[in-house]
């Protein structure tokens, strides 16, 4: 019996020990080697960055050497990185269940200055430069504060600026690396010399005279659309801008006449020797004895060209359909015209002459003397008008008078209204008509 006894707590005791031994080898567990995605890290100072630790038990500690350096934090398996100073050092990752560590190497080098080939640009409407960034990071951003000005984009190491607006802005230029920011001051002037513009923004408007108004030719009052918009001269062409044109160009001829018919007695520009001058105090009137010929050559040097007739008379009413003058309906306010140009500094005849430009007041558009000092040309060949509503009009392709709109110094009050039709040979030239420019936006 005590044999038995004995055997029974032998076999008990074995099996107990057997199966402890059995849930011991059920219970051990290993871990994959310890591993990160790089071995080294090169950060900017300022740039931030992340290390994945790829495998590992899961839990672990890091060790930063270089502090001053470098921030690093351990979330999860994620370190992240944000580089505080140029230098260099090391991080030791360290798996808390198998101990093993890597050593992950830290390098931080100073992003170059932002610096640009110039802080400031100047450029022609309608042109295009390119300003080097000179050292940075490689990395940049650039925005225009007032896009109707100018524009700016990014080609490789250089900012493009396009000039879209006479007028200034600037454009921030941001490394995004280093967070530097250098400003780039932008003016946009207009091509070759000082013709100032205003922009006239698309619209629709009734050309011509309403019935029972107006001389024959101003009707039938039809509706007109602009469909563009478009700059026009803030002023007529002066002289001080027109010498600029024949110091560049000569005095050529075309159609069997001179650009400017130099040879008339009140022509208010001279041949000194091989340079063209403006007779003293003269510089700032509105340039005279001109031909379209020689109008539409000036327009078309300074990057522009002559208004439609449509868009000279959208500009003139400027948004009005009452105005009898540019701006007014009392011609004093806005015009030099037969009864008040009298000029003792320019007397051209019975005491009267033209008048320095932009002396009266501007239309709703900010536009002066589209009413009198001198007769402006106009792109058309006169053409009666027609009915029904028509889309940027440019008369015919071909006729023999060209139009002329806006009066001048010598000119009754009776043919001063912004509808008056004025039409001659394109040859024709005299000492009241002169010009103003347009350009294309």
């Amino acid at each position: 019996m005590k044999r038995i006894l004995k055997l029974v707590t032998f076999f008990v005791l074995s099996s107990t020990l057997f199966f402890s031994c059995k849930d011991d080898e059920k219970t051990e567990i290993t871990y994959d080697n310890l591993a990160v995605e790089k071995a080294s890290v090169t950060l900017d100072v300022g740039q931030q960055d992340e290390v994945k630790i790829t495998s590992g038990s899961g839990v672990y500690k890091l060790k930063n050497k270089n502090v001053n350096i470098v921030s690093a934090v351990l979330e999860g398996t994620v370190i992240k990185l944000d580089a505080t100073n140029e230098g260099g050092g090391a991080l030791v990752v360290t798996d808390i269940k198998t101990e093993q560590t890597k050593k992950i190497a830290i390098k931080v080098v100073k992003v170059p200055n932002l610096l640009l080939e110039s802080k400031k640009v100047e450029l022609e409407l309608g042109s295009t430069k390119k300003i080097m960034i000179k050292s940075g990071s490689g990395k940049y951003e650039v925005a225009s504060k007032n896009q109707d000005i100018a524009t700016a984009d990014l080609d490789g190491g250089n900012i493009v600026v396009v000039g879209l607006q006479k007028g200034n802005t600037e454009i921030t230029v941001t490394d995004i690396k280093s967070m530097q920011v250098q400003t780039l001051s932008v003016r946009v002037i207009q091509p070759r010399g000082t013709y100032e513009t205003v922009l006239i923004k698309a619209g629709k408007f009734k050309m011509g005279s309403p019935v029972g108004r107006g001389k024959k030719n101003e009707h039938p009052q039809h509706e007109v659309i602009i469909s563009k918009d478009f700059y026009i001269g803030k002023y007529e062409v002066t002289n001080a801008q027109f010498v600029e044109f024949l110091n560049a160009k000569g005095n050529q001829e075309e159609g069997g006449e001179k650009w400017l018919d130099i040879g008339d007695k009140f022509c208010q520009i001279e041949k000194v020797g091989k340079k063209y001058k403006v007779k003293n105090g003269l510089d700032n009137y509105p340039v005279i004895d001109v031909s379209w010929f020689g109008a539409r050559a000036f327009a078309e040097w300074i990057g522009g060209r002559l208004p439609t007739e449509a868009e000279w008379e959208y500009v003139a009413k400027a948004g009005s359909d009452t105005h009898r003058y540019s701006g007014s309906d009392t011609i004093d306010e806005v015009a030099w015209f037969w009864t008040n140009s009298f000029n003792s500094n320019n007397e051209m005849y019975k005491g009267r002459g033209t008048h320095e430009v932009g002396t009266k007041k501007a239309n709703e558009f900010g536009v002066y003397d589209m009413t009198g000092n001198v007769w402006e040309w106009c792109n058309d060949w006169y053409t009666p008008y027609r009915e029904g509503t028509q889309t940027d009009p440019k008369g015919p392709d071909t006729g023999t008078a060209r139009c002329g709109r806006g009066a001048a110094w010598d000119t009754p009050r009776g043919y001063c209204a912004v509808t008056f039709r004025f039409y001659l040979s394109p040859r024709f030239s005299s000492n009241a008509q002169g010009l103003r420019v347009v350009f294309d936006k």
